[in-house]
């Protein structure tokens, strides 16, 4: 199950809220205690009231989970014989991440590196030896970066995670669920054509990828890649309608990505 905080409200403001993912939760499930991992995206986004009077949605997101993650029967907005269905959380693990570049105190990497020197969120690769080094955050930095004591509190584990490297998008390439090249040679498969990429393009790819926005970048270099190939698939194709992506074709095509 999976919950992006930001964008999200709480009851009494419009939008969808955290339940409404507990009432998918129970439709897909008979039991009132299932068991399931509750993943939460952008927690960062609940330390801030944006613009709201105190106690805006944000703090109020964090007030919902405090009480989910203790084990708390929650009452659903839908019925069932006129009576309202619930659904208990103890049997919820309950997975919160976050970027955390910009709270009360700055971001949570300024907070954690004046205790030492610590760097969370993205960095650049020379980072990644340090960071396998010092990779502790304590409550107290979650909790000086803006979210509420109790729920920091009941955060059994926190982890910084590091910024992908070059090989770990090579992987993300090779791998056919992830890789956004699947996607181009189905396009190119429906069109009469199939589509050839040499081993030594994924690190060319990979390499362009900007250190900040790490794996997101894949599909936004791919698009660039395969812009002008798509527009004439004809130009690129062999005799048997194969389109062939070699280094040097690749560095061709991205020279302008990477001249901005």
């Amino acid at each position: 199950v999976r919950f992006t905080a930001s964008g999200k409200t709480v009851d009494g403001y419009v939008g969808g809220k955290p339940k409404d993912v507990l009432e998918e939760l129970r439709d897909i499930t008979s039991g009132e205690a299932p068991y399931a991992i509750f993943v939460v995206h952008e927690i960062d986004k609940t330390t801030k009231d944006y613009g709201l009077a105190s106690g805006g949605w944000g703090p109020k997101i964090q007030d919902t989970f405090i009480g989910w993650s203790e084990a708390e029967l929650v009452t659903l907005d839908s019925k069932i014989n006129d009576r309202p269905r619930t659904i208990h959380t103890r049997n919820i693990t309950f997975l919160y991440d976050g970027a955390f570049l910009s709270g009360n105190n700055g971001s949570l990497q300024a907070i954690a590196g004046e205790r030492g020197g610590k760097r969370v969120g993205f960095a650049t690769e020379a980072d990644v030896v340090q960071q396998k080094k010092n990779t502790g955050l304590t409550v107290n930095d979650l909790i000086e970066y803006g979210m509420k004591e109790e729920w920091s509190g009941r955060i059994a584990m926190i982890a910084p995670l590091h910024p992908h490297s070059v090989d770990s998008l090579i992987t993300i390439l090779k791998n056919p669920k992830s890789s956004p090249l699947e996607g181009f040679a189905d396009t190119f498969e429906a069109k009469g054509y199939s589509l050839e990429v040499k081993t030594e393009v994924l690190r060319v790819i990979a390499e362009a990828c900007s250190v900040k926005t790490g794996a997101r970048a894949l599909d936004q270099i791919c698009n660039h890649l395969f812009f002008e190939i798509e527009y004439d698939p004809k130009l690129y194709a062999a005799d048997d309608n194969t389109i062939t992506i070699t280094e040097e074709l690749a560095r061709k095509l991205l020279e302008d990505y990477q001249r901005e």
